[in-house]
């Protein structure tokens, strides 16, 4: 078998092997490594290099290479690759990966082996500061993705995670603000606009954001990337859509009704720019310095709430007027019922109410049916 040196290439952050044979067909075959890492290419590049010398391994058939014991990989390492290999993620998903993964490696030591992380370690690392029992459990389900990668990859043989028992978080009922505190704390955000900003038209840039978040149930970022485009005011309708810098939590198209008194707030914003919502001086509004905005005029009027408070309210105020689990399920773009059913406690009155009229009209129609009672 003719056999020489395969070429070591990098595309798209990954490393490649490109190896020649002119008894083959195609000629050159090239096998992507899975990994960003050069000294950890170089190591597969010899490896695979010998195994084809020695007839273990031929890059022309359709063969898993990974079946074959991986060379120690550090966890500094591991972690680089594993977000590397992450690119159809939400961009969300890849800071927390990034966080999270970044703060376990400090944390074990980022030259320590993957394969000598043990569940000890991830339950010392989960408590080793005052965090919530969520913030815990959150954690572990971050770091768990990882491992499971790092199984495919033969760099471990389990996952430290599987067996952690870790407090249960309380259920808790979402927050939500009263009608009387979204007045409040739109007051304050007028009373505190800068006289600079006053000079700009589009000063009072907070406000019409805060009022339509509350009355569509809008997520942050899809408030702040929501072009004129999307919004049809004579049909009442915000077309939620899938554009190449921007994806729905849910990874689908969706669409909005527009009440009357949303339809106001937005009839009410100057249409100077392809954004809703505008900086005073129209540029596009960073999720991020939206929501310290708000939290800081909530501290103002001592309101404990963040901007996603505000999607609880309209999904509250929604609930507590009648509207169906169901409707506030597709307006909120939930995945599943069993999200929505944390607002059921609102409506306790009208949900036990429907449950006694459809048992009773249930037993009357066969009561009708059979002639006699139940």
């Amino acid at each position: 078998m003719y056999t020489t040196m395969a070429s070591l290439f990098k595309r798209k952050n990954k490393f490649y092997l490109s190896f020649y044979s002119p008894e083959r067909y195609p000629t050159r075959k090239q096998v992507n490594l899975r990994t960003n890492s050069k000294r950890a290419a170089e190591r597969l590049r010899i490896k695979l290099e010998d195994m084809w010398a020695l007839e273990e391994y031929d890059p022309w058939i359709e063969q898993s290479w990974h079946s074959h014991k991986q060379e120690p990989m550090e966890i500094q390492q591991a972690v680089a690759q594993f977000i590397a290999s992450q690119e159809h993620v939400r961009k969300q998903t890849t800071q927390k990966y990034k966080s999270v993964l970044g703060q376990f490696s400090m944390f074990v030591g980022h030259r320590v082996l993957l394969s000598r992380v043990s569940s000890a370690q991830v339950y010392k690392f989960l408590h080793s500061t005052d965090r919530a029992a969520i913030t815990k459990k959150t954690y572990s389900t971050t770091l768990s993705p990882f491992f499971e990668w790092a199984i495919k990859q033969k760099y471990i043989g389990h996952n430290p995670t599987k067996h952690l028992k870790l407090e249960r978080p309380p259920n808790k009922f979402p927050r939500y603000l009263s009608v009387r505190d979204v007045e409040t704390v739109c007051e304050v955000i007028r009373a505190n606009i800068s006289d600079i900003a006053r000079l700009n038209g589009n000063a009072d840039w907070l406000v019409p954001i805060v009022k339509v978040a509350t009355l569509s149930g809008m997520r942050i970022g899809e408030l702040t990337n929501l072009k004129w485009t999307h919004v049809n005011l004579e049909a009442q309708i915000i077309s939620l859509q899938q554009e190449d810098n921007f994806e729905t939590k849910s990874g689908k198209d969706r669409l909005i009704p527009i009440s009357s008194d949303c339809n106001k707030v937005l009839s009410s914003l100057p249409q100077t720019c392809p954004w809703v919502f505008a900086s005073y001086s129209g540029k596009r509004l960073c999720p991020r310095y939206v929501s310290r905005r708000f939290k800081h005029h909530c501290n103002l009027v001592e309101i404990d709430a963040n901007f996603h408070t505000l999607r609880h309210t309209a999904a509250s105020w929604l609930i507590q007027a009648g509207c169906s689990l169901e409707a506030v399920r597709q307006l909120l773009g939930h995945s599943s019922i069993r999200v929505t059913e944390r607002y059921v406690h609102l409506k306790p009155s009208a949900f036990s109410s429907e449950i006694r009229s459809l048992q009773e009209s249930y037993l009357s129609e066969r009561r009708g049916k059979s002639g006699r009672s139940t």
